[in-house]
């Protein structure tokens, strides 16, 4: 399907902005693969977190005191967040 996007790149990363931008969060039910992803949206003012459907690759994510945290790896978020509770939760 032709959108009419010119692309500067050879990289897969950039057809995942033109997608977002073509079909916001519809682009990813469209994607096949692995991918864990952040996207900011400046015209909507807001993250979008997105991964693959089976959570192949991994995505974590907390709120602390107002503050979003998102990484690929737990210890990512725990050297983001000193203050981060290191026990699980049952529930989630």
């Amino acid at each position: 399907m032709k959108l009419g996007h010119a692309f500067r790149t050879k990289s897969d990363t950039e057809v995942i902005v033109h997608a977002y931008e073509a079909w916001g969060d519809g682009a990813f039910e469209r994607f096949n693969g692995q991918w864990a992803l952040a996207l900011w949206d400046s015209k909507a003012r807001a993250l979008v977190l997105s991964r693959d459907r089976l959570g192949v690759r991994p995505l974590y994510y907390v709120e602390v005191r107002g503050r979003a945290y998102f990484a690929s790896e737990v210890k990512a978020l725990f050297a983001g967040e000193p203050s981060l509770e290191r026990t699980l939760d049952p529930v989630g």
